[in-house]
């Protein structure tokens, strides 16, 4: 390329692009990388900008972005540099679903080998803006949301529509996912703290089974005995009335994601 770095540091247009369109797409990376605009928000506001541009090939600019990286963070790098970095890594679309996901089982193979601290934050980093645009993967489980929350209320044979803790949820997921979708699903979960999740979890199993505890002993002991019908009764019509599903649903919230729980 004729053109230099020190050419760009200060240009108002680079490969064709005006910077102010650059900053633009750059802003919606980061909004994107920091949860506050969802991956097909990305996409389609990052397209509406794109869709001017020229054409620009991704040696051309790998090779670019790679020699800007090594100025920036060499003796004479500045904070120019890094805002070239920033608007040259903007003209990159945003990831793929497929992409994401191999860039995922590649940051999670690192963190699972031997890596010193510096480049395990880096790494968790990294991890934490892919588990954030991938649409709807729960990072504990390594499952798609969509199977967990089918276990969002489940039908108790005793109680009736009963909402579930996630931890529940997860467990009848696991139990219904074939052995692909396990084997899958291992390699894209991560759990830094495995220790204080078992904790919580438990925590969180208990809890619940107190709460639901009292009308199970209830209909328990009632049985199909018919002095107690009206026990029963009762005991169901509190269960199944909204605001007592409402009292659970929002008692068991912890963990879901807004849109389930």
């Amino acid at each position: 390329m004729d053109v230099t770095i020190n050419d760009l540091l200060d240009a108002q247009t680079i490969l064709g692009v005006e910077v102010t369109v650059l900053d633009q797409l750059a802003e919606l990376r980061r909004r994107a990388n920091g949860g506050v605009l969802s991956l097909d928000s990305w996409r389609s506001e990052d397209q509406a900008l794109r869709s001017e541009l020229p054409g620009i090939t991704s040696t051309d600019l790998d090779a670019l972005c790679k020699t800007v990286t090594a100025e920036a963070v060499g003796d004479e790098g500045t904070d120019a540099h890094w805002v070239l970095l920033r608007r040259l890594r903007a003209l990159q679309p945003p990831p793929s679903d497929q992409e994401l996901r191999d860039s995922l089982l590649a940051t999670i193979a690192k963190l699972r080998s031997r890596t010193s601290i510096i480049e395990e934050d880096a790494l968790l980093s990294h991890l934490e803006r892919t588990y954030r645009l991938l649409p709807g993967l729960d990072r504990v489980t390594g499952l798609p949301w969509s199977a967990i929350a089918a276990h969002r209320v489940i039908d108790d044979p005793l109680l009736g529509p009963v909402p579930q803790p996630v931890v529940l949820a997860r467990k009848r997921a696991r139990q219904q996912a074939t052995a692909e979708e396990l084997e899958q699903a291992k390699c894209l979960a991560y759990d830094r703290s495995p220790a204080d999740r078992k904790l919580w979890e438990t925590l969180e199993e208990q809890g619940f089974g107190t709460m639901i505890g009292l009308p199970r002993l209830l209909l328990d002991a009632a049985g199909d005995d018919l002095k107690h019908a009206d026990v029963v009764r009762s005991v169901h019509g509190l269960l199944r009335d909204p605001l007592t599903q409402a009292v659970l649903r929002e008692q068991t919230a912890s963990g879901w994601p807004t849109e389930y729980a």
